[in-house]
């Protein structure tokens, strides 16, 4: 289910459904119940407050998006999406945030299932959590990318794709990643961009 403030959302369904068959193809078999709703909101921190009793813990930083696994638990599990990122006829942005928070979701509710009963409550509890933090992490970022870049191929060149996915993840910061991947791309180690992007997130991990 899709819950949006704005009031115009452009072909989100055929987009809702292409991310969703990309993230299912990389992340692989999962035997988690998904039970989400995805929400367009203008602002992902505020309203990611609304599910929790401490709001402190969710901090004021702006996002483009936000996995909740609402405590008390209900039950059910939210998607949170800037609304900007729906308005776009650039959707590629988007399906990377989706992805990514998709990811976060499986993990952790996979991780709830095998460590701690099935109650995710405590899952911050847990001897294994730091490792299990930064790990999800690399793993959402690592399957956001793919899934953005695997739709990317299918519409450029292999040069307009390296060169949009360099200067976008110049754009986020990461220029380590970003010179890394030029290396990859130089020296022919990859065949495709989307292989040459996971092996520099994955040296970089």
């Amino acid at each position: 289910m899709i819950r949006s403030e704005t009031k115009k959302l452009h072909n989100i369904d055929e987009w809702l459904n292409n991310a969703q068959s990309l993230h299912r193809m990389f992340y692989g078999k999962s035997n988690i119940d998904l039970n989400y709703e995805i929400e367009f909101t203008k602002n992902v921190a505020n309203r990611k407050k609304d599910f929790f009793s401490n709001k402190e813990q969710c901090g004021n930083s702006e996002l483009d998006g936000a996995m909740v696994l609402p405590e008390p638990p209900s039950g059910k599990y939210y998607i949170l999406l800037d609304s900007k990122l729906s308005l776009e006829d650039w959707k590629y942005d988007l399906t990377e945030s989706f992805t990514h928070e998709l990811t976060h979701l499986e993990d952790y509710l996979a991780f709830a299932k095998d460590y701690c009963n099935n109650n995710y409550v405590d899952i911050p509890k847990h001897d294994y959590w730091l490792a299990f933090y930064f790990w999800s992490e690399y793993h959402a970022k690592w399957l956001g990318y793919r899934c953005m870049f695997k739709q990317l191929a299918s519409v450029l060149e292999t040069k307009q794709l390296y060169e949009l996915a360099n200067n976008h993840l110049m754009e986020k910061g990461n220029k380590n990643l970003s010179m890394y991947t030029a290396r990859i791309y130089d020296k022919g180690d990859c065949d495709d961009y989307v292989s040459f992007l996971y092996e520099a997130i994955r040296y970089l991990a």
